[in-house]
């Protein structure tokens, strides 16, 4: 099945509106087939460069849909196997807006400070609400981390499914929804912030990884207070890494 056919890897700024669209229409179409079991659980996709072909278009676009869809839960990356479909969407819809790769500083910042606006919360509902399932999902994404992690990669997609499944225990269509839709650019701006980390970057993803801890531990002790904290200080640390290149001192929860 083809999208439409593109030449070049990256788009121009003239055709912007036009690359969102096909990366929207590339996600549906992939969604769409999960959902019907024509790419069922457990079957592999095929790799970045065939889908790019098979698709009709640029791997730039490819990748935005593959980022929205890791998000969403309904696929996953793992090393050595590539990206395996685990199952569609959960009450799957239209994201509140769509989604848009930054393109340049100000919308990394402006991304940052969105999600400061959101997580917290997201992280005090799911301390709230969180059941035994969603526990363990989000248990599994940080141990998967973890272990990417400490084999010194970025684990850019393992984080994402961390903050994915906080995101689905709210159990908040609209936070659901709004989450999905800056993926890309809460992606790129991990791999910016490692770009730009001071030189010893084991010291800096074991940062990230104790940050990790203190919210998946707030979520189990039911403490939404302490969630909103952990996750409030992670993500301002997280900005403190690309913009300042040292994060902040944690702050305890507020009596």
């Amino acid at each position: 099945m083809t999208i439409e056919q593109t030449s070049g890897d990256e788009p121009s700024h003239s055709s912007l509106g036009r690359h969102r669209s096909l990366g929207e229409n590339l996600y549906q179409t992939i969604a769409e087939q999960i959902a019907s079991g024509g790419l069922p659980p457990g079957s592999l996709l095929p790799k970045e460069a065939e889908m790019a072909v098979q698709y009709g278009v640029s791997r730039t676009v490819l990748r935005e849909a593959l980022v929205r869809l890791r998000y969403e839960g309904q696929i996953e990356s793992k090393r050595g196997t590539g990206n395996r479909v685990v199952g569609p969407a959960i009450a799957r819809t239209e994201p509140i807006f769509a989604p848009a790769p930054p393109h340049s500083i100000a919308d990394l910042r402006a991304c940052f400070e969105f999600r400061l606006g959101v997580e917290p919360n997201i992280a005090a509902l799911a301390a709230q609400r969180a059941d035994r399932y969603d526990l363990n999902r989000i248990e599994a994404a940080a141990a998967a981390l973890e272990h990417v992690i400490r084999s010194g990669e970025l684990g850019a997609p393992q984080d994402i499914a961390f903050h994915t499944a906080i995101t689905q225990a709210a159990r908040n269509t609209y936070y659901v929804r709004t989450i999905s839709a800056i993926a890309v650019p809460v992606e790129i701006g991990m791999k910016v912030a490692a770009t730009l980390a001071p030189a010893d970057p084991k010291a800096r993803l074991q940062t990230t990884l104790d940050e990790h801890r203190a919210i998946l531990q707030a979520i189990r002790d039911r403490d939404p207070e302490a969630a909103r904290v952990a996750m409030r200080h992670h993500i301002e640390s997280s900005m403190a890494r690309v913009f300042t290149g040292a994060a902040p001192e944690a702050t305890g929860t507020p009596n």
